[in-house]
């Protein structure tokens, strides 16, 4: 089984650019596949085109997606996309959208629980503003519930295993010494 690092990408921006986006990377898609879940990539073509980067973007599937439009008020509409990529966050694919779109804002989080690491983005006018990558002593709490681990109640570490019901690694390491 290979690991998955699991992505929201929340995208945030005037009606027109969103609509954009989704038309560029998204809506080819949906009418080819006449569903929400997709199997192919996210506008990974035109970023292969675009930037010439072929690294850190194998296996970059959308998963689902929603738009959230707010009639009548100030609250800028945003899109939200749920992405899963094969071992690592595809960091490179996230830089390439980011300065392909300069009129949008992104804060894009992401976890992968074999591995235990997490991180996340924020970005606007076409450039990041902040990045945080954390390993497994690092993570918070937010990183926690989005890859679904939880904390052993022996030794409160973040432990896969104790989701699953098997001995706590890092339990089983302290009894070892």
């Amino acid at each position: 089984m290979a690991n998955t690092c699991e992505s929201v990408v929340r995208i945030s921006g005037l009606k027109e650019w969103l609509d954009n986006f989704i038309a560029v990377n998204i809506a080819d898609l949906l009418v080819k596949s006449g569903r929400q879940v997709i199997d192919v990539s996210v506008g990974l073509e035109r970023y292969k085109a675009d930037t010439g980067c072929e690294g850190g973007c194998c296996g970059l599937r959308l998963m689902d997606w929603n738009m959230n439009m707010y009639e009548g008020t100030s609250i800028t509409p945003d899109l939200t996309l749920y992405i899963d990529s094969s071992w690592d966050a595809p960091i490179d694919w996230f830089r390439g959208i980011v300065s392909l779109y300069p009129e949008l804002s992104f804060n894009i989080n992401w976890g992968q629980a074999e591995d235990l690491f997490a991180g996340s983005l924020l970005a606007s006018n076409g450039e990041i503003t902040e990045l945080s990558i954390r390993s497994e002593d690092e993570l918070t709490e937010e990183d926690l519930w989005l890859m679904g681990v939880g904390h052993c109640d022996v030794c409160d570490k973040p432990s896969l295993e104790y989701m699953r019901d098997e001995p706590c690694p890092h339990c089983l390491e302290e009894e070892a010494k």
